[in-house]
């Protein structure tokens, strides 16, 4: 049959531990749910606005998918967070894909900051 399972949000494991903000998060995105949980992250009202800083581990595994990552990029960018360290990982294979002189490869680590503190 059905099981249904009590879900975690980040405000809840906050809570747990007592946590009223977050200094710094860091997000290791490598399956589309966790891209999706990201997402999600950007469009509630909730937590993400008020962390100062990102640390982003990317695995862009599908060049399908460009178009969801551009989304999830540009809807961070609206809340005010932007890059200030970007590298590529030593395993990284390039995905074939290029924008201007820009080219994809599947991983990089991100960190951004958040503008609007």
């Amino acid at each position: 049959g059905n099981v249904t399972a009590a879900g975690l949000t980040l405000k809840s494991v906050m809570a747990g531990f007592g946590d009223v903000k977050l200094d710094v998060l860091r997000l290791n995105l490598s399956t589309n749910s966790q891209w999706r949980a990201l997402y999600a992250l950007t469009e509630s009202s909730g937590v993400l606005k008020t962390v100062p800083q990102l640390l982003l581990n990317l695995h862009l595994r599908e060049t399908t998918r460009y178009s969801q990552y551009v989304e999830t990029f540009s809807a961070l960018k609206g809340m005010g967070f932007l890059p200030f360290y970007v590298t590529k990982q030593p395993a990284a294979d390039y995905l074939q894909i290029q924008e201007g002189t820009r080219q994809l490869w599947s991983k990089y680590e991100v960190s951004m900051g958040n503008t609007r503190f």
